[in-house]
């Protein structure tokens, strides 16, 4: 039996290195960027973080489900 607190760190990370979940917050940020919500920098330090993000989970083994 595995502890609930477990369970949801490994939900969460799953959830963190979703690729799909990473490239609809992309398309998010560049919406907010075009719809000038954000500014430029604002734009450029969250799109850093999620494409280093994508490229993380792109180079994670998926594990078992």
């Amino acid at each position: 039996v595995s502890h609930p607190n477990a369970e949801r760190h490994r939900q969460a990370q799953q959830q963190y290195y979703d690729t799909n979940l990473i490239r609809q917050e992309l398309m998010r940020l560049q919406t907010q960027f075009e719809m000038d919500e954000i500014s430029e920098e604002e734009y450029d330090q969250q799109e850093e973080a999620l494409l280093e993000r994508l490229e993380q989970a792109q180079q994670k083994p998926s594990s078992p489900g």
